[in-house]
């Protein structure tokens, strides 16, 4: 897999994240708290994408463009096609959209996690590193407010 290639999907993934948590902020715009917990978690995306953005930048400047890595990017272009997908169904439960952005947080930390990535560069290794304690803190944040709303992993409904 070309280094620039999948920093340039990530770039889309982290994206695709904010575009669908900006639908569930106005999709659940009649709960303030669920509403803001989407919007804030898709302006962070939007940081997100900046910051792959500058990976990008000093990639391309240490001319990595045709640097391979064994990363098997599938899964993150699958993630895009079922974020787009998700913005298309009528309706959704909060539940339901809380268990969405859980799964597609892990599945971003996971890439973001990627040694593979951090060999091939070892500078932009913390700018990685970063995106994917991010990816962790979004992950907290949701479970909390799962929790919080007695559909967490502790209750049992």
């Amino acid at each position: 897999m070309n280094m620039l290639h999948m920093l340039r999907l990530m770039e889309k993934v982290e994206m695709s994240a904010a575009a669908l948590y900006r639908w569930f902020s106005e999709l659940f715009s009649d709960d303030e708290e669920a509403a803001f917990l989407f919007y804030r978690l898709s302006v962070e995306e939007d940081g997100h994408a900046n910051l792959v953005r500058f990976i990008i930048r000093l990639a391309s400047k240490a001319q990595m463009d045709g640097t391979d890595i064994d990363l098997d990017l599938a899964g993150m272009e699958k993630a895009v096609e079922e974020v787009n997908h998700i913005q298309t169904l009528a309706k959704l439960s909060l539940k339901q959209a809380v268990q969405i952005a859980l799964d597609l947080e892990n599945q971003i930390f996971e890439y973001h996690g990627r040694q593979a990535v951090i060999q091939a560069l070892p500078s932009i290794g913390p700018l990685v590193f970063s995106l994917g304690r991010l990816d962790e803190t979004h992950m907290r944040v949701l479970a909390e407010f799962a929790r919080e709303r007695g559909f967490g992993p502790e209750s049992r409904q």
